[in-house]
């Protein structure tokens, strides 16, 4: 039997195909919290954050080459 995962990896497969972009194996060489790990479809997860930064506001930089957006913005936490 195979795990959900296993399974959801071959419909993002199918929805979209080999990834647009190179995928790298991961290697932590800075001690940072901005990075997360997924199964999902790396092009569904970049399409994603891009239409939902848009929609609140926040201009984004997407590296053409990786999986790698840049983006500041400023929460309600955040504003004193």
């Amino acid at each position: 039997m195979r795990s959900g995962n296993v399974m959801e990896e071959e419909k993002n497969q199918d929805m979209y195909g080999a990834p647009k972009k190179t995928l790298d194996n991961y290697e932590q060489i800075f001690a940072q919290k901005t990075h997360f790990f997924s199964t999902y479809h790396p092009d569904a997860i970049e399409e994603t954050l891009i239409e939902s930064l848009q929609k609140i506001g926040v201009k984004s930089t997407v590296n053409a080459g990786k999986y790698k957006i840049k983006f500041s913005m400023l929460s309600k936490d955040q504003s004193g």
